[in-house]
């Protein structure tokens, strides 16, 4: 079994609204072309967000996410490593993968989403044990970055999230 955490309702209906509003507003301007392709133009990175509220939901949210992978998963202290708000279209999904795959993010211990809409399809999926976590807005679950886990081909609707990952390098830590 991976050990994670969820917890529902940890992000407010408004609090969701609230970032869920700014990336669809601000993801052509804010968003920038990525090496994977696949994600060009449909995120935001934490850097990048300049509307305060936003940014301070943020803050709180990764800031919690840490402090509770500290309390119930690893022993000592976790930085965010990056953050970002995802767009996900109808259509688009990920195949299985770690978060932590050397050469560039082996440094990656934790990663997190928090759901920020619901929509059809979308689940989180963790293949090994055989757990789908589906959208729910507000919902965030925690894991190792090196747990096995896709996304699901989304139906319809759109799935905005807020992922983060979490290393314990102090020198990799999020400004």
């Amino acid at each position: 079994m991976i050990p994670m955490i969820a917890e529902r309702g940890f992000l407010s209906a408004g609090d969701c609204e609230t970032l869920s509003a700014f990336l669809e507003e601000n993801v052509r301007r804010l968003g920038r072309e990525n090496i994977e392709p696949f994600f060009s133009w449909r995120q935001i990175s934490y850097a990048n967000v300049d509307r305060r509220q936003a940014r301070e939901i943020m803050d709180v949210a990764r800031n919690r996410i840490a402090a509770l992978l500290c309390e119930e998963l690893h022993d000592g202290v976790l930085y965010p490593e990056y953050t970002d708000l995802v767009l996900w279209r109808e259509g688009q999904d990920m195949n299985i993968h770690r978060d932590n795959l050397p050469p560039h993010f082996e440094h990656r211990l934790y990663s997190s989403i928090v759901y920020l809409t619901e929509c059809e399809g979308g689940a989180t999926v963790f293949p090994e044990p055989g757990i789908e976590v589906p959208p729910e807005a507000g919902k965030m679950i925690a894991y190792p970055s090196s747990a096995p886990h896709g996304v699901r081909r989304v139906l319809a609707g759109k799935r905005h999230t807020l992922a983060s990952w979490y290393t314990a390098d102090i020198d990799r830590r999020e400004p």
